[in-house]
């Protein structure tokens, strides 16, 4: 009789197991991107941020779109977050900088190439945020080269139009 209830924890753990293997495997399918590592252009934009005084640490968080690899938020000490998004094509980046500037609320889009940056929720009275704009608009991220060996004709130079 005792046999029974050792059996009964070996399949309840293997049971556990299989769960929780599913689970973690659900949420990394899903976008979650645990782990995921910061793209090259985005480690450039906060080394950049962290050369003119702006301490920012970078977090991930979950897509919201399929024109976007991945999303990015640079955290900042008392102030809201700068939103950072490496999209799948120079494009996307285009479309996702449109809705930006058609939003009605100012979001203080900069893009450059495929990296969208913008400053949702940022007061225009926050003394972080003409630092922060200057250092964005002296950003220049090198675009990567497109199949043909020509690069994108932004030259990486922020577009604010």
């Amino acid at each position: 009789m005792s046999a029974v209830p050792i059996l009964s924890i070996k399949w309840m753990s293997v049971l556990a197991f299989g769960v929780g293997a599913i689970l973690v495997c659900w949420l990394l399918l899903s976008g979650f991107g645990f782990g995921e590592r910061l793209a090259p252009p985005v480690l450039a934009l906060v080394e950049h941020l962290r050369a003119h005084g702006i301490a920012t640490t970078a977090t991930p968080v979950r897509r919201e779109s399929s024109d976007i690899k991945s999303k990015v938020m640079l955290l900042i000490p008392g102030h809201d977050p700068i939103s950072v998004l490496l999209c799948t094509s120079a494009d996307a980046a285009g479309r996702q900088f449109g809705a930006l500037q058609a939003n009605p609320d100012p979001m203080h889009p900069r893009r450059f190439g495929e990296l969208v940056v913008y400053l949702a929720f940022w007061k225009d009275d926050d003394p972080l945020l003409r630092k922060t704009l200057s250092a964005l608009d002296s950003f220049h991220n090198e675009p990567a080269a497109t199949p043909g060996g020509q690069s994108p004709g932004d030259g990486g130079r922020p577009d604010r139009s």
